[in-house]
């Protein structure tokens, strides 16, 4: 997890939305009292961490293709 961006103070979550689907939420639990005061902004490589996922599940055997959509914070439309 920490080679795609991940720190101690950031939760994976995964729902499955059906047969080949899946929705990823990354959430950022810090705040300004775990880092005493200073705004820090990470950035997580989801396409990597979605290929990481995929061959920890299926094996290195297999193909992987994916289609990664940013959906808006309800998770119930496109963020564009």
């Amino acid at each position: 997890m920490k080679k795609n961006g991940f720190t101690t103070e950031m939760k994976l979550e995964l729902f499955t939305m059906g047969r080949n689907s899946i929705i990823m939420r990354v959430e950022n639990i810090g705040d300004i009292f775990n880092t005493n005061g200073v705004v820090d902004y990470e950035t997580v490589n989801i396409k990597s961490l979605a290929y990481d996922l995929f061959i920890l599940m299926n094996g290195v055997d297999t193909i992987f293709q994916s289609e990664i959509t940013e959906l808006s914070l309800s998770g119930n439309c496109d963020y564009e």
